[in-house]
């Protein structure tokens, strides 16, 4: 019974939905909202993804701290790339709640500008499916690109070292870019999309999917082609840093 009711009660890195959003979008209902806050209320630490996170939780009197995602803590700085093709991973996300209202035609605009990039970069356009459902909007947005589906966790991480940059809908895609020291181009369908990148510091880049257009995309994925990476590197070891410390405080 000991195990029922604990000492202390933790969660670290977790990523909060912004309460007017998940409202509007019917992914809670107030009742439901009402009653996480209640059991929020009684943690002893709470450690979120980002910035936006913290606020969404203060605006329902609960305290929190940002620590990054919990994905971060796989960081790699000194990862190996093949030396092979050079690579443009597209990520998109099957997923029917995000912001934009045409998903399927924001998806085909995000293809063309991937694919103007990868021209530009004498890169070859891959399709990266974070889940397996995610290969039907891949082909729908790109109908003759390679797809990857990885198996694992290191598979995924080995397919995001190797690559160039990382234009992804799906927001781990991003966050394992990252981890991975790899660019990449979020493309916000959430506001937990943006959660992440301003936990960067609002180093990382991204645009926002219910306003892409082709030419604007293609032009802010070639600077981050050509920019350095080494602002974003910093702050995710920063993150990664701050996470494990507060694991090791927490876990022993």
């Amino acid at each position: 019974m000991d195990v029922l009711r604990p000492d202390r009660v933790v969660t670290l890195g977790v990523g909060v939905e912004e309460p007017e959003f998940a409202l509007t979008k019917g992914l809670i209902t107030e009742n439901e909202l009402q009653r996480q806050v209640s059991l929020l209320q009684r943690f002893d630490r709470i450690g979120v993804r980002g910035p936006r996170s913290v606020a969404s939780l203060a605006s329902l009197g609960v305290n929190a701290e940002v620590l990054g995602d919990p994905a971060l803590a796989l960081a790699v700085p000194d990862a190996q790339r093949s030396g092979s093709r050079p690579t443009v991973l597209l990520s998109l996300a099957h997923v029917s709640n995000g912001y934009a209202k045409d998903a399927q035609e924001m998806r085909r605009r995000v293809a063309a500008a991937s694919a103007q990039v990868a021209a530009d970069n004498g890169s070859q356009l891959v399709g990266l499916a974070m889940e397996p459902q995610d290969r039907l909007v891949l082909r729908e947005a790109m109908p003759d690109a390679e797809i990857v589906v990885p198996r694992s966790v290191p598979q995924a991480l080995a397919v995001i070292a190797d690559a160039d940059l990382v234009i992804g809908e799906r927001l781990h895609a991003n966050i394992l870019a990252a981890a991975m020291r790899t660019k990449f181009v979020a493309i916000g369908y959430k506001p937990k999309t943006f959660d992440f990148v301003e936990s960067l510091g609002g180093v990382g880049c991204v645009v926002d999917s219910r306003a892409v257009e082709i030419d604007d995309l293609h032009d802010k994925a070639m600077a981050v082609l050509d920019s350095s990476n080494e602002t974003v590197a910093a702050r995710v070891g920063e993150l990664a840093a701050r996470f494990h410390e507060a694991a090791r405080k927490e876990l022993g």
